[in-house]
């Protein structure tokens, strides 16, 4: 008789072994996989991981926000008129609008409704169609006719210094007096943490990141943090339409035409630091999981243009790399899917505008 035991056999043993091994492996490597998936790059997430990381209302660095942060500051927002506010030029947008939009209810809108409401403002052009208004409508949005009248005519458009003329449609923002404070974005924004902090009044009348070295082109104003003022929105008209800012301009977009205004009209101006305006293609680190949003500057760190971010699995870097970002945003977009399913096909179509007008199609 032959005895088979661990003795006997073990190359069998050790193969056995070998495998079983491999097998728990792949099992933990698919696991892993799947929780990576289901968990955003925020400050939540990775105050949850890493108790060093900042949370909320604790322990920011000041410079980040050039202003510390005031604890427990809701009260002094009760009563007062708010307003989220973005501008929509082309059906191009409806898409982004509405991802700024959800983004924006998922960190914002508890502590919003504590403290009496901020209303959803998305001025449109009349380029904009019925469907993307009622798109807009879906996501949260008040739809506001900006007048076409005052900052696109024919008399304008052969200006070469000029640049994307519907840009300057933003300015409507000025106009909205029934507010007390508005926190102006692009669409090309997204939503990551809490933003009762945007709403503070230490921000009025005006401002905005000042990140630029650039003498003529200080802020960035694709987020501005305003206090509505018609006589500054007629003066801004007047800037525009007498043309005397051309002479002094970066690229010739409407920012161009905010910077002019706060410097030669001596405009009372304060900065407030990247945790407002993170940009996703130079923000540190730091900025990225602790910002209470990001912006896609510029052309090339549009989501849209890095299609092979949809679907795709979040990189295991303990921080948010730029595609990441690009993949947070497109799942953004499928849950705009699942949560207005009647409204699937005709968000379908405004995806393609957004692919075919990437310049990398």
């Amino acid at each position: 008789e032959i005895a088979l035991g661990w003795g006997s056999m073990p190359k069998a043993a050790y193969t056995l072994a070998i495998v079983a091994a491999l097998l728990v492996v792949q099992i933990v490597g698919v696991y892993v996989i799947v929780v990576a998936r289901q968990q955003p790059f925020s400050r939540h997430h990775h105050a949850a991981q890493n108790k060093a990381v900042p949370t909320v209302h604790k322990n920011r660095a000041e410079q980040f926000f050039t202003h510390p942060p005031t604890e427990n500051n809701d009260t002094a927002l009760v009563g007062r008129k708010l307003a989220l506010v973005t501008t929509v030029e082309t059906d191009k947008y409806v898409v982004p609008a509405m991802v700024v939009g959800l983004t924006w209810n998922e960190t914002s809108l508890a502590w919003a409704r504590q403290v009496g409401g901020v209303t959803l403002v998305a001025g449109v052009t009349r380029e904009v169609s019925a469907r993307g208004r009622e798109a807009l409508r879906l996501a949260g949005w008040e739809v506001q006719d900006i007048p076409a009248r005052e900052f696109v005519g024919q008399g304008y458009k052969g200006t070469k210094k000029m640049r994307n003329v519907k840009n300057f449609s933003k300015f409507f923002e000025w106009n909205l007096t029934q507010f007390d404070q508005v926190v102006s974005v692009d669409a090309d924004v997204m939503f990551m943490n809490d933003a009762r902090e945007m709403f503070s009044p230490h921000w009025l009348p005006l401002a905005m990141y000042s990140g630029f070295q650039e003498r003529k082109a200080k802020y960035n104003a694709g987020v501005k943090i305003i206090q509505p003022n018609a006589e500054w929105m007629a003066t801004l008209v007047r800037i525009f339409e007498t043309r005397e800012w051309l002479e002094s301009v970066r690229t010739g977009g409407e920012q161009d035409l905010v910077n002019y205004f706060v410097r030669h009209y001596n405009t009372p101006t304060k900065a407030f630091g990247r945790a407002f305006n993170a940009h996703v293609d130079f923000a540190s680190e730091t900025d990225l999981r602790q910002a209470v949003l990001v912006h896609f500057i510029g052309n090339p760190s549009k989501p849209w243009n890095f299609m092979e971010t949809r679907g795709a699995v979040l990189s295991k870097s303990e921080y948010p790399t730029e595609k990441d970002l690009c993949t947070i945003w497109w799942r953004h977009v499928s849950t705009l899917h699942k949560k207005f399913p009647q409204f699937r096909k005709q968000q379908k179509r405004l995806e393609r505008l957004l692919v075919r007008w990437s310049p990398r199609n």
